[in-house]
């Protein structure tokens, strides 16, 4: 997506989801991201619409809040030698850095979502993701501090 094809307001609205994920700790903007912060647009377009559909805004907002909440969250770390692995799997002479989304979505986020799915990992859980002989592999994080630059546990 070209972000500079949007208009302004759109583009303070995918900044904010982004924000709002993090603040939830979710790991990918969701749609509800994006409504709440369309929403929270005072002088947006968004609000006066839902408004005359005859919902209150700052109502919807707040099940848009509850709604986020309730979802899982899981905090997903990488260590130093996932992040070189990635770049070095995403990165291709002639496109740049452009595969690396394709990259991180079959390598991490895929994996991920169906460990989550599976039931491997809970809320509330913060995953390390490091690689080992080559694979990335999925562990619930330690207590400890993982080094950097190693990958390793101390």
């Amino acid at each position: 997506m070209n972000l500079n094809r949007c208009t302004e307001k759109a583009q303070e609205a995918l900044v904010q989801a982004q924000e709002l994920a993090g603040e939830y700790n979710h790991s990918q903007i969701e749609p509800e991201h994006l409504l709440l912060a369309l929403l929270k647009q005072a002088d947006g377009v968004v609000p006066q619409i839902v408004s005359k559909l005859g919902i209150a805004p700052q109502a919807l907002q707040r099940e848009l809040k509850e709604e986020l909440q309730q979802r899982p969250k899981v905090e997903l770390e990488l260590t130093e030698a996932a992040r070189r692995r990635l770049a070095e799997e995403g990165y291709d002479p002639v496109y740049g850095a452009r595969p690396l989304k394709r990259v991180m979505q079959r390598r991490i986020q895929d994996p991920f979502a169906l460990r989550l799915l599976q039931g491997e990992f809970k809320d509330g859980d913060k995953i390390t993701v490091d690689v080992r002989d080559g694979e990335y592999v999925f562990a619930h994080a330690a207590p400890e501090a993982v080094s950097a630059g190693t990958g390793e546990q101390r």
